[in-house]
């Protein structure tokens, strides 16, 4: 009976789900990949060899609703993409273990740090990463100011939802009052590079990505930089982390110095251009799920570019 690999909250992940499928035919052991989304519409609805729409990860009735369907559809792995999926199915990770389905996540000291910015921030200083000065009232903030201007983010938030400026303390006061949960974090005037590390006991790949145009917080155009100081600072952070899997670390770079502001314990949106330079990241996620030892010999192509552009799908309106 033919077994599958779950991309969970797969949204537009077009090029990896491609990949993998490519690579699940070359295994050739009757195993497949398929999708699920709150949105029936998404791209990438049809591109898995199967979907399931599923409710939100916030209804009540999720984990009662989630594994009838990994059961009845012989899902065997999964692995994750949405932030907000994480703790969830950690949360049902004995019931996932009673059905031998195997996920693809970290413990619950590393979610809790990669998503919540104040215990990233505390992560880095305890480790001596270089960060961007954070705090986590505007009282924290009058205790030992910083220069102008700042910025005011939600301390749960990604994508660069509510993210704003201040360039004085009228503005802190006014905007901090419109960010969730916000902390102050110091403004980095630098560029922003999003590192792709896999984790295996220890760094077995490390992919610089520095985002050279972003569209609604997805990088859209991207070149990779092999400098030594964001090697260093990746292989720090991963091994202050220490989880196995995919690691995606995002970075402010200025004067050659690597501040960390984000850490995701997943592939990245830009991951594809790692991917296509050579670190087959696809293969690594679904070979330690199947339990099949991984070759990290690979070879860069260094110069490569990437730029994306919207792909239509058509759909007959019988389909719907």
């Amino acid at each position: 009976m033919k077994e599958y690999i779950l991309l969970y909250n797969g949204r537009r992940r077009v090029y990896i789900v491609e990949k993998i499928k490519e690579y699940l035919n070359a295994l050739n052991k009757n195993i497949g990949i398929c999708i699920t989304d709150t949105d029936n519409l998404d791209p990438v609805v049809y591109h898995g060899d199967k979907f399931f729409e599923v409710p939100p990860i916030e209804d009540k009735e999720w984990s009662k609703k989630i594994i009838p369907l990994l059961k009845e559809n012989n899902i065997k792995y999964i692995f994750l993409w949405n932030n907000k999926d994480f703790m969830p199915f950690y949360n049902i990770k004995d019931k996932l273990k009673k059905e031998n389905i195997k996920i693809l996540l970290p413990s619950e000291e590393v979610i809790n740090i990669c998503f919540n910015k104040k215990l990233t921030n505390t992560f880095a200083l305890e480790n001596s990463i270089l960060t961007p000065s954070t705090f986590n009232s505007i009282e924290e903030f009058l205790e030992n100011p910083i220069d102008f201007p700042v910025l005011i983010k939600p301390s749960h938030g990604a994508g660069n939802m509510n993210i704003f400026k201040a360039y004085n303390m009228e503005e802190l006061k006014i905007l901090y009052k419109r960010v969730p949960a916000p902390i102050i974090q110091e403004f980095i005037d630098g560029f922003q590079v999003t590192i792709d590390v896999f984790y295996d006991n220890e760094v077995k790949a490390i992919i610089p990505r520095k985002r050279v145009k972003v569209r609604d917080a997805e990088v859209v155009q991207a070149s990779i930089v092999l400098d030594d100081y964001l090697i260093e600072a990746a292989t720090k952070i991963a091994n202050a982390l220490n989880t196995n899997g995919p690691l995606n670390i995002q970075v402010m770079c200025k004067d050659n110095k690597a501040y960390l502001i984000d850490l995701h314990p997943r592939f990245g949106g830009g991951t594809d251009l790692s991917i296509e330079a050579g670190a087959e990241i696809h293969k690594w996620i679904v070979n330690m799920l199947l339990g099949i030892e991984n070759d990290y010999n690979y070879k860069l192509n260094n110069k490569l570019f990437m730029t994306r552009y919207l792909k239509s799908e058509f759909i007959e309106m019988s389909d719907l």
